[in-house]
């Protein structure tokens, strides 16, 4: 290969060192840093499970309905589709919401 010269390369710049800001007494500053921000395990795997769930609770309900109300249809069968999904959903996310963290 041929050495390219220094010049040609970019300059790389230094990373800014992460300065804490003042906490509430309280606080253990010496584990907590910006790093803890960050999208993590925990977080996702909640996110997926709601996901997998609504989307499972949505299937369920797509069959469901149709065969339950057999006189709707269009925008009345849309809303007691979303009403089911809601009144299904909700307590389930919530409930796994509170258990996670």
């Amino acid at each position: 290969m041929l050495d390219k010269p220094e010049s040609a390369t970019p300059a790389v710049r230094k990373a800014q060192k992460f300065t804490r800001t003042p906490r509430h007494p309280g606080h253990n500053d010496s584990r907590f840093t910006h790093h803890d921000m960050k999208f993590s395990p925990p977080h996702l795997r909640l996110v997926l499970e709601i996901t997998l769930a609504a989307a499972l609770i949505e299937l369920l309900i797509i069959c469901v309905v149709p065969w339950s109300l057999p006189g709707i249809s269009g925008w009345r069968e849309a809303v007691a589709g979303a009403v089911l999904l809601v009144l299904l959903l909700g307590p389930l996310a919530w409930w796994r919401g509170v258990r996670a963290f």
